[in-house]
C-alpha cells in the first residue's frame, strides 16, 4: 500500500524538471510513510515516484520493482494476492526474483503477456509501467475502483497521481470546472472520468490509459488518448439451484476472507453493526489463533447509533474490541473533508470513516471492512422502492399518492420522508426515477439554488445516474438495473473514495472481502430473487451465514452508516453553520449560489419544516472547497 505519482515527456524536446515527482510524493506521505524511491529513465523521458506504507515483505518489498535487464520498471499502489501462485508460474517460464512480495510478479507478466496481465491480477491496485525499449508508459486501475490514478498534462508533459493535491502541488494554475459541481450539487460526489478542475482527470474502475512515445510522435500530437477498459465482467447465469448457490457462497467468501488476513503487520476489522462487516469478523475469527482486533463508531442519537449491534458481535468472538463515539464538531469536520477529499465531497459519513481509521490506525495497519456487500447481493431498500415506483409510474397514479403525502418528515430517516420521497419520483421517466432517489438537489430545487456561475452550466448537462440507468437495455427488471448502475457510479465514485482517502490520510489499509472480483462476478450471475425479496435485501447472504451471527442482528432494520446531521445542524452546530453559510460566503459572493434560496433552506430546516441537512452540508462543504481554491 502506497502513494504513487509520476511524469512522462510526451515530447522528445520537452523537458522536466526531475525534483517536481519528489515534490509530488511528498504530498503523499500520509499514504506512505515508511520511505521514498523513484526511477528515473537515463532519457529524461519518464519518471516514476513512490512512497512506502510498508505491508508485505518488510525487508526486501521496496519499490519502483524493475524486471532482470532493468527495462521494465512498475509502481503499484495496492496489494496482489494471488502473488504466491503467479511467482510459481513465472518461474516455471525461467524468469528471476529479487524480492519475495507480492508486486513483483508485474514486471514479469507484462514481459510475458503485456497489458493483457491486467485481468491475471487478483486483488485491488493503481499502478504506473513504464517500459524504456517500447518507450510505453501504463496507468490502470483495480476493477472495481478501489484505489486512485489522477492525470492531466501541462506543457506537453503528463503528470499522474494518486491524489489530486499531488498533481496540484506542481500545478497550480488549474481551473474549476464548473459542470462537475453540477454533478457534485445532483448526486454529492464527481464521477469518473472527471473531476473538480478542468482537463483533470481520474482513470475509471477496471480502465487502463497507454501511452506510446513512438506513436505519439508520428502522430505529431502530444495529446493523450482516453483511457480503455481491460475488463469486461462475465454476464452468465451461475446456477438455478439455490442450494448450490449458497455453497459456492461459503467457499468463495471464506476464501476471500482468508486470503486478506495475510500481512507482516498488525491487522483488524472496521466493525459497524451491519449485516457484511459482522460476517467477515465472523470468518476472520473463525481462522485466527488470537483475538481478531475490531473497531467501532457511533453516535449518542439512538437513530444513527449501531455500537450495541457491532457490540453483540464482539462480544461472539471475542474480539479486542474497541468503540468511539462521535461528537459534532464542525470546523475540524470541514478541514478534515477538504484537507482529506481535494475535491467536493458530500458523503457527511466521511468524518465517521476517518475518526475511526484514525483510531484504528494507532493499532494496527491493515483492516477489513465490509465494503460492496449491498452492490453485490442487492441489499439497498431503495431497489425495492425503485421495483415498486416503476411498476406505479407505469399505472399513471402518482398524483394520489403524492397528495397523500405532500410534505416530508423532520428527518431524513423517518418511515415519512421516505415515502415522500418515493412518491415524488412517480411522475418521471423510469430512470430519473431512480436518479430522484439518489438526488441531494432534485433538478426544480437545484435551478432555483444556483446563481449566475453555474446556472447556465445546468441546462444540458446530462444526468450520469439516468443515463445510466438508460444504457442498460440487456437488463428486464428496475432492480437489476439499479444494482448495476450503483455498481458503476455510487460504489467506486463515493464508498470507495470514501474509505480510500479516510485510511490512507491515516496510513492505513483496507482490504473488503467482499468486492473480491471472483465473488463479485458469482454475486452478479446470480437471479436477482436469490439476493432480494419484497421484504429484504441479502437474502442469500443472510441464510447462508445466519447461523454465524447474532439473532438481533438479523432481525434488525438496515440502517446503513448514517450521521445526525439534522439533529446537530439544528442544535450544536447551528451557530457554526450561519457563519459558514451567509451573504458574505465565497458561494454567494461568487455568484455559485442564490443567497434568497440559501436562506430558504437554512430557515426551513431550523424550522423544522423539512430536513435539508445534506443539503446544507454539501453547501457547506463546497463553501470551504471555494475558498481553498478561488
Amino acid at each position: 500500500m502506497c502513494g504513487i505519482a509520476g511524469i512522462l515527456a510526451l515530447d522528445a524536446n520537452t523537458a522536466f524538471d526531475p525534483l517536481l515527482a519528489r515534490k509530488m510524493c511528498d504530498c503523499l506521505v500520509h499514504r506512505g510513510p515508511d520511505a521514498y524511491a523513484e526511477y528515473a529513465d537515463k532519457t529524461g523521458l519518464a519518471i516514476l515516484g513512490f512512497r512506502r506504507l510498508s505491508i508485505i515483505d518488510l525487508d526486501t518489498g521496496m519499490q519502483p520493482i524493475a524486471n532482470e535487464d532493468r527495462s521494465i520498471h512498475v509502481v503499484c499502489n495496492g496489494e496482489i494476492y494471488n502473488f504466491q501462485s503467479l511467482r510459481a508460474e513465472l518461474s516455471r517460464k525461467g524468469h528471476q526474483f529479487t524480492t519475495v512480495g507480492d508486486i513483483e510478479p508485474v514486471v514479469h507478466l507484462y514481459e510475458e503477456y503485456g497489458a493483457d496481465f491486467l485481468n491475471r491480477l487478483d486483488g485491488f491496485f493503481a499502478l504506473a509501467l513504464y517500459d524504456e525499449k517500447k518507450q510505453k508508459l501504463l496507468l490502470a486501475v483495480d476493477r472495481v475502483g478501489k484505489k486512485p490514478i489522477y492525470y492531466t498534462t501541462d506543457g506537453n508533459c503528463l503528470y499522474f497521481a494518486s491524489e489530486l493535491k499531488s498533481i496540484r502541488s506542481v500545478l497550480a494554475n488549474l481551473q474549476i470546472k464548473k459542470s462537475s459541481l453540477i454533478d457534485y450539487l445532483r448526486f454529492g460526489y464527481i464521477p469518473a472520468p472527471d473531476t473538480a478542475f478542468a482537463h483533470v482527470y481520474k482513470i475509471p474502475p477496471g480502465h487502463k490509459l497507454e501511452v506510446h512515445l513512438d506513436y505519439q510522435r508520428r502522430l505529431k500530437n502530444p495529446a493523450v488518448p482516453p483511457p480503455t477498459p481491460y475488463y469486461h465482467p462475465r454476464s452468465s447465469v451461475f446456477t438455478e439451484n439455490y442450494g448450490e448457490a449458497k455453497s459456492e457462497l461459503t467457499s468463495l467468501l471464506t476464501q476471500a476472507v482468508s486470503k486478506r488476513l495475510i500481512a507482516d503487520v498488525p491487522l483488524g476489522i472496521l466493525l459497524s453493526g451491519g449485516i457484511d462487516s459482522s460476517i467477515v469478523t465472523a470468518l476472520a475469527s473463525m481462522s485466527s489463533n488470537i483475538p481478531i482486533k475490531t473497531f467501532s463508531v457511533g453516535f449518542k442519537s439512538e437513530l444513527y447509533n449501531e455500537l450495541p449491534l457491532a457490540g453483540l458481535v464482539a462480544k461472539k468472538y471475542h474480539t479486542d474490541h474497541t468503540e468511539l463515539i462521535v461528537e459534532p464538531e464542525i470546523e475540524m469536520m470541514l478541514d478534515l473533508v477538504g484537507s482529506t477529499y481535494d475535491e467536493p465531497f458530500a458523503d457527511s459519513s466521511a468524518i465517521p470513516t476517518y475518526l475511526i481509521c484514525k483510531r484504528a490506525a494507532k493499532f494496527v495497519r491493515v483492516v477489513l471492512t465490509g465494503d460492496g456487500g449491498d452492490e453485490a447481493f442487492c441489499g439497498y431498500d431503495r431497489y425495492r422502492a425503485f421495483a415498486v415506483t416503476s411498476l406505479l409510474g407505469k399505472l399513471k397514479i402518482g398524483k394520489l399518492f403524492q397528495w397523500m403525502i405532500s410534505t416530508p418528515g423532520q428527518e431524513l430517516r423517518s418511515t415519512k420522508t421516505r415515502l415522500w420521497r418515493l412518491f415524488q419520483t412517480l411522475s418521471l421517466p423510469t430512470a430519473h426515477q431512480y436518479s430522484m432517489m439518489m438526488r441531494l438537489f432534485y433538478e426544480q430545487q437545484l435551478s432555483n439554488l444556483l446563481g449566475r456561475q453555474l446556472k447556465p452550466e445546468l441546462m444540458g448537462h446530462p444526468d450520469f445516474i439516468a443515463q445510466t440507468i438508460d444504457s442498460f437495455t440487456h437488463l428486464t427488471t428496475p432492480a437489476q438495473k439499479a444494482n448495476l448502475c450503483d455498481y458503476l457510479t455510487y460504489l467506486p465514485g463515493d464508498l470507495l473514495v470514501k474509505i480510500d482517502r479516510a485510511s490512507m490520510a491515516n496510513s492505513l489499509e483496507t482490504r473488503a472481502p467482499l468486492l473480491d472480483h471472483a465473488l463479485l462476478e458469482f454475486a452478479h450471475s446470480l437471479p436477482t430473487h436469490f439476493k432480494m425479496n419484497l421484504y429484504k435485501g441479502k437474502t442469500i447472504l443472510r441464510n447462508t451465514f445466519s447461523h454465524l451471527l447474532p439473532p438481533e442482528l438479523l432481525t434488525a432494520p438496515k440502517r446503513g452508516f448514517g450521521v445526525p446531521l439534522g439533529q446537530w445542524l439544528r442544535g450544536p452546530l447551528k451557530n457554526q453553520m450561519g457563519q459558514i453559510l451567509n451573504k458574505n460566503s465565497q458561494i454567494v459572493k461568487g455568484e455559485f449560489v442564490d443567497p434568497s434560496c440559501l436562506t430558504k433552506l437554512s430557515q426551513e430546516h431550523l424550522a423544522g419544516q423539512f430536513d435539508h441537512s445534506a443539503r446544507l452540508w454539501s453547501l457547506m462543504v463546497l463553501e470551504k472547497f471555494l475558498q481553498k481554491n478561488i
